[in-house]
């Protein structure tokens, strides 16, 4: 064989090997990602640093070796936001039961994978009340969004053994109630709002106030708290609570708006 086909030869042994090199290498890169928990995998991304330190002192790392899950976990900068805030929603990172609330509401059942979410598409979490998380999907341009509760997926399709891993951009804090509108806005849950501005109103608009407190009627309310209407001056305060046309036709307004905004998620 002649030296030309000899160094020809050789080129294409090298060129194998290489490839069969790579791909070994991503192949096996993906095993081990593949042969952890979704527990080891948060362990092990330095930008989740801050769930991790959370689940390993509140002893939470058996709900993340559980099988078929899906973990949406906000990055580290996240969780150091939402210690500031934390008691604004009612949530104390202190506290055990508080903490184990929050965390089980950032797992799905069942996996899922960021290229069969449908826009809608709702996944029961392991919150103790199995509250509904909610995927939405939109572009901007040619870019698809996938979001879960409004939080974007900025890491899509880390799987590990027992499911799927998303990192997002914010917390997913779960804030509800049995009461229906108007007793929550007379008793609110959440610490620091106040709504008695609206209970004032619900005297001059009787009708509103009978259908908010009845499980019968279902809204979607865009409410003030009274830290943005007592400063208000009070000849205002006394134009829109004391003119029953003006503030039926506020509510109304209100009342359309949020339901045609509604129609469109």
């Amino acid at each position: 064989m002649g030296s030309k086909n000899m160094r020809y030869l050789d080129f294409l042994t090298t060129s194998v090997c290489l490839l069969v090199f790579l791909f070994g290498i991503v192949t096996s890169s993906s095993d081990v990602t593949r042969s952890k928990t979704i527990r080891q995998l948060i362990s092990e991304i330095n930008r989740l640093r801050g769930a991790d330190d959370l689940i390993l002192k509140n002893n939470l790392g058996s709900q993340f070796e559980q099988p078929d899950i899906t973990a949406f976990i906000p990055s580290s900068e996240v969780f150091w936001k939402f210690k500031d805030v934390q008691s604004k929603y009612g949530y104390n990172l202190d506290d055990r039961e508080s903490v184990t609330t929050l965390m089980l509401y950032h797992i799905g059942r069942g996996k899922i994978f960021a290229d069969e979410i449908v826009d809608g598409q709702t996944v029961i979490s392991k919150h103790p009340s199995n509250y509904n998380l909610r995927l939405n999907l939109f572009y901007d341009g040619s870019e698809k969004i996938i979001t879960v509760n409004g939080a974007e997926l900025l890491v899509r399709d880390i799987v590990g053994s027992n499911g799927v891993l998303y990192i997002i951009d914010r917390m997913l804090a779960p804030v509800s109630s049995g009461k229906t509108l108007h007793d929550y806005l007379l008793y609110p849950d959440i610490p620091g709002y106040e709504f008695q501005s609206i209970a004032r109103a619900s005297i001059i608009a009787p009708e509103t106030k009978a259908a908010t407190n009845s499980i019968d009627h279902q809204f979607t309310a865009f409410v003030p708290p009274d830290a943005i209407l007592f400063p208000m001056p009070s000849k205002a305060q006394d134009i829109l609570f004391f003119n029953t046309t003006l503030l039926n036709y506020v509510s109304l307004s209100m009342w359309k708006k949020a339901h045609n905004l509604l129609r469109q998620f």
